[in-house]
């Protein structure tokens, strides 16, 4: 966040090293098999008939969202930009999981994070269940400062891999979709061109969304975990038109603990369908053309059906007051 972003990739706070976990690649050994909140569900590859709305809460600037795992119930960080869902140790062992494997990520920026996992994870989000998952074994609580509350792991986008999901960030909700409510959530949004980044084995997944420039097109990392509007890429401010030599269109940052950045005032971005946005942004080496957070995506409604690639937005006004 600014300061103690773990989206931002690359701050000195140790929250830095909680997401980005992309690039993963993995070794393959067997593992006990986890509790699933639901004995009698069997994994399936079908999305669910039972739509859920989810609400998300605030956590020092990140948000959560209630998970259950077994019978307890405990808060989860939830990151768009996460790559991979995480548990905590202390909950895998609870679950009977012994971690195995290694699992290697890549932070924004490039750093390096390593950890294992842990296959046929259960848990449930409101009144869905999701079955057979894989994921990464990560100690957060040991990353966080004194005194904030245990979270029990990480939600990210892996786990929707054939869920369709709305993301609305205005009204600090999620609401799992099924395909009823999907068709008729969509019909008045505008479709957007998307990819979905797979890496780590088909372990991770974030979703990029097209944007437009005068230079060409961009491709933008959806992430709910970033509490900055935009990052761009060097090469994608020039695209935009920023001249990162110009003080007037560009502050330099340089710092002992840290990569140089530039502060931008203002770029625009040309969002096809969806229209066009102004925000300021953050310049800085990223593997992504750029990155979305939390403030620029919570002025969009995002509708998301992976298992056919396909995204759509609308323009989304946050209430008149917001606590």
């Amino acid at each position: 966040m600014q300061p103690f972003n773990p989206a931002l990739r690359f701050a000195p706070a140790p929250l830095a090293v909680l997401c980005g976990l992309y690039m993963l690649s993995c070794a393959n050994s067997p593992s006990k098999p986890m509790q699933n909140p639901d004995p009698q569900a069997t994994p399936t590859k079908e999305p669910q008939a039972l739509a859920s709305t989810l609400t998300l809460s605030d956590y020092h600037s990140l948000r959560t969202v209630e998970v259950q795992v077994g019978k307890e119930a405990m808060p989860f960080l939830w990151d768009t930009g996460g790559g991979i869902t995480l548990f905590t140790p202390k909950v895998a062992q609870e679950m009977g999981c012994t971690p195995f494997g290694q699992l290697t990520g890549y932070r924004m920026r490039g750093e390096a994070v390593k950890f294992p996992r842990c296959n046929d994870a259960s848990f449930r989000l409101g009144e869905v269940v999701f079955k057979a998952q894989t994921v990464g074994v990560f100690d957060l609580m040991a990353l966080v400062p004194p005194g904030w509350e245990e979270i029990g792991g990480l939600i990210a986008l892996s786990s929707f891999e054939d869920q369709p999901l709305t993301i609305d960030l205005a009204n600090d909700k999620v609401i799992v979709e099924n395909a009823s409510t999907l068709a008729q959530r969509t019909q008045d949004m505008s479709p957007i061109d998307m990819k979905m980044v797979k890496q780590a084995s088909g372990f991770s997944t974030v979703v990029l969304a097209k944007a437009n420039s005068p230079g060409g097109e961009l491709w933008i990392e959806l992430d709910s975990g970033s509490t900055g509007p935009l990052i761009l890429a060097p090469h994608a401010a020039k695209m935009l038109g920023v001249d990162l030599e110009d003080p007037a269109q560009a502050q330099r940052i340089d710092s002992d603990k840290g990569p140089t950045i530039w502060k931008v005032k203002n770029v625009t971005l040309d969002m096809g369908p969806a229209g066009k946005i102004d925000t300021p942004a953050t310049v800085m080496d990223l593997i992504y053309d750029a990155n979305m957070g939390a403030p620029l995506m919570a002025r969009y409604l995002w509708t998301m059906d992976m298992q056919t690639n396909r995204l759509w937005v609308s323009p989304h006004t946050p209430p008149a007051s917001k606590k």
